[in-house]
This record gives C-alpha cells, sequence and structure tokens, in this order.
C-alpha cells in the first residue's frame, strides 16, 4: 500500500519529517502504526508497506510537524507501541557523501545479515526520489 496526503500548503507551517520502521509482519501492524501517528497529532504526507521476507514489514512515512519535539515523541511512541526491529529517522537533509555514508551504515550486529542497505535505499526513493537518482554508487 502506498498513498499520498497532499501537500503543505505554506512553506512555514509544517516541516516534512521521515522514518524508517522494519517490525515483524503481522495482523494490525499498518493499524498500530497510523494509529501512533494520529495519536501524536500529525498528518502523513506518504505513507508506504511492504513485506520484505523473513517474515517482516518495512514502513516509510513521511509526516507533518510543527517541532523536532512531536517528530521525537512519534519516534518514542512508535517504539513502543510497535516493538520494531529497526526504527530511524530518514535523513533527507543529507546528500552526496554524507548520504551514501548513512545508507551503508548498518545500525546494529543482529541486522547484518538483513537487506538493510536496500530497505535504505527504497525508503529514501520514496520520500526523495531525485536525490537518490541522483547520488546512485558507480
Amino acid at each position: 500500500y502506498t498513498g499520498n496526503a497532499g501537500v503543505v500548503s505554506s512553506p512555514g507551517e509544517a516541516y516534512k519529517q521521515c522514518f524508517m520502521l522494519v517490525a515483524e509482519d503481522k495482523p494490525g501492524l499498518m493499524v498500530e502504526v497510523v494509529a501512533v501517528v494520529r495519536d501524536c497529532g500529525l498528518d502523513f504526507q506518504r505513507f508506504s508497506a511492504e513485506p520484505c521476507g523473513d517474515g517482516l514489514c518495512v514502513m516509510v512515512a513521511a509526516v507533518q510537524t510543527d517541532c523536532a519535539l512531536r517528530f521525537g515523541s512519534l519516534m518514542h511512541n512508535l517504539r513502543y507501541r510497535a516493538e520494531p526491529v529497526l526504527l530511524q529517522r530518514l535523513p533527507t537533509e543529507l546528500s552526496g557523501e554524507a548520504l551514501q555514508e548513512w545508507m551503508l551504515k548498518v545500525p546494529f550486529e543482529p541486522l547484518a545479515d538483513l537487506s538493510v542497505w536496500s530497505w535504505k535505499r527504497e525508503a529514501l526513493s520514496l520520500v526523495m526520489p531525485s536525490e537518490i537518482r541522483a547520488n546512485q554508487p558507480a
């Protein structure tokens, strides 16, 4: 499932923050993530959820937020309620070498055998497609 929730009417009104969540693919997971976002008073700009094998699901979302603190609260609540294997803010402000460095970094050892790099690449391509094409490795 992939959807767009519209555009912010004025640039100063809200900021886009993005996250990638990888969790056990179980019934009700997407409903729980949507509920957490709504409970934090945020609106989706974009949301995507795909099974990725090994019984896991990758969710990518861009939300409208008025401050970093509210987004931090969202991330805390997602970690507590969705119990993800991996939850990361997508650094859409990065480009070039800094972005490549982030993409190649595996968060911690238990994920070393999984496709973290491809998940990150796919997630970023959903929220900032032109920058990803420009920074493809040779």
